[in-house]
């Protein structure tokens, strides 16, 4: 390097200046082999020391330009206000707050400290108001987590069920595939050696959970590892590690294993929150919660129970409902519909259908392949697919006319729904037309549509009003 470059550079980069050699770029010969092959060893080692402290100038410089530009966005980007600015003083001189110093390398390997005026932003001083109420008036200090939809993804979607850092809600008949579904979602935390909590209340034990998630192909070690499974606990073990899901199966033999009614006690499932996820909570702010959960038996449009478990729950709540049974080496569906979106973010209304849960062991009866898709699942063979396109436009028209006129008796409906296949197939004989309606009310009744205490037709997922 000459003196002419080396002026040009250090006009170019004020912090710094050709300082080793004088310029006269004699160091850099001393790279040469030959050359240095040829000097005094304490001469090599002098400059090779030399040549080290150049390195580590330049690139701590770099590091410290590249902190204060970092630095000078965050300022701009969150000013102070003028209250911040009326308190700042004040939290200083308590010790609450400091402005942040960025330390600027000198030549001879020491350090100056820098400043840059201004120096604090809004977040940094409501931090420190945070710490100041917390030591003086007893006021624990919260973790603000962002509102991420983001757990239980779909395949070739960028769609998601759950929330993070959310107590979630699953509820359905036995059968739906509940326990399937969530294990799914588990085993992604499981895959990423995140720690799951898995609180079971039913009679499954911890090893039949585990066994299962194994079978949705997680090794075994793994599961071992991170899937950690308790069977009726009063309480929540501390667990070495940081906790990541956790999921209580389920919600009415848990509150009634507390002691409390379930279908009568509106506080039973808050102490179930605070007994089983809080805890977690407060070493993790991220921890995500989802509890499953039964359908009435009188009422089949809305979970058993008071109705203050959909107002606990301030994550997502999903209705799950089988609509072909999976069997050991066979294949079968469920259906999803919303039951509740406390943070709006699912662009869904409350009873619309979000998906499928697909359960496939037809590759390997000791495998089980789960999947969420947003389509509904086609048959294998050529003759399954043709009456399922057939049968699914007549399900689908008897699910919209349900959704709008439930409740609705039996004759009403199947005229309403005869009517609109008409319109829809007028070259098409009367006799297949009700052979498609009849087939569509079976399928919905396998899930999505039952009948209430008067004897008419209900939506499951319309969510009624609870006692």
């Amino acid at each position: 390097m000459n003196d002419d470059s080396a002026r040009a550079e250090s006009a170019e980069n004020d912090d710094s200046e050709e300082f080793f050699g004088g310029g006269s770029g004699e160091l850099l010969d001393f790279r040469d082999p030959d050359e240095y092959g040829n000097r005094d060893p304490d001469v090599n080692a002098a400059h090779d020391e030399a040549l080290e402290l150049e390195e580590w100038y330049r690139e701590t410089l770099d590091d410290f330009r590249r902190d204060m530009a970092l630095r000078r966005e965050e300022l701009r980007d969150d000013p102070r206000d003028e209250f911040d600015k009326e308190v700042t003083q004040g939290l200083m001189d308590g010790g609450f707050l400091e402005p942040p110093r960025f330390t600027k390398p000198d030549k001879l390997g020491t350090y100056e400290t820098a400043e840059i005026g201004g120096g604090l932003t809004h977040s940094e001083v409501m931090a420190a108001l945070d710490l100041y109420n917390e030591r003086h008036n007893d006021q624990p200090r919260e973790v603000e987590v962002p509102v991420c939809l983001d757990v239980g993804r779909f395949e070739e979607s960028t769609r998601a069920l759950f929330y993070r850092a959310q107590l979630n809600y699953l509820f359905g008949k036995g059968g739906a595939g509940k326990t399937n579904l969530l294990l799914k979602i588990a085993a992604e935390f499981v895959m990423n050696r995140e720690y799951v909590v898995w609180f079971t209340f039913e009679r499954m034990t911890g090893a039949e959970v585990r066994a299962q998630m194994i079978k949705q192909g997680v090794p075994e070690g793994l599961a071992r590892t991170f899937l950690l499974t308790y069977h009726r606990r009063h309480q929540a073990p501390e667990v070495r590690g940081r906790v990541a899901l956790v999921i209580i199966d389920a919600v009415n033999p848990c509150i009634g294993f507390m002691g409390g009614n379930a279908m009568t006690d509106p506080d039973g499932v808050d102490k179930m929150a605070e007994t089983y996820f809080d805890p977690y909570a407060v070493n993790n702010p991220w921890v995500t919660g989802i509890a499953i959960d039964h359908v009435g038996h009188g009422n089949v449009d809305r979970p058993s129970g008071p109705h203050r478990k959909m107002d606990m729950f301030q994550g997502a709540s999903y209705l799950l409902a089988r609509v072909e049974k999976g069997v050991e080496g066979g294949w079968g569906y469920s259906e999803l519909y919303q039951g509740k979106d406390n943070k709006g973010k699912t662009g869904l209304d409350d009873g619309d259908r979000v998906g499928y849960l697909v359960l496939d062991s037809t590759a390997d009866p000791d495998r089980l392949e789960v999947r969420l898709v947003t389509d509904e699942p086609k048959g294998k063979t050529e003759a399954e697919r043709k009456s399922s396109r057939e049968s699914s436009g007549a399900k689908d028209i008897a699910e919209r006319i349900l959704r709008q006129q439930s409740p609705i008796p039996d004759a009403d409906w199947r005229a309403l729904i005869m009517e609109a296949l008409t319109a829809a197939n007028p070259k098409v004989e009367k006799a297949t037309l009700s052979a498609r309606m009849r087939m569509a009310i079976s399928t919905l009744k396998k899930g999505v549509a039952g009948k209430n205490e008067a004897g008419e037709w209900v939506h499951i997922p319309s969510m009624g009003a609870s006692d």
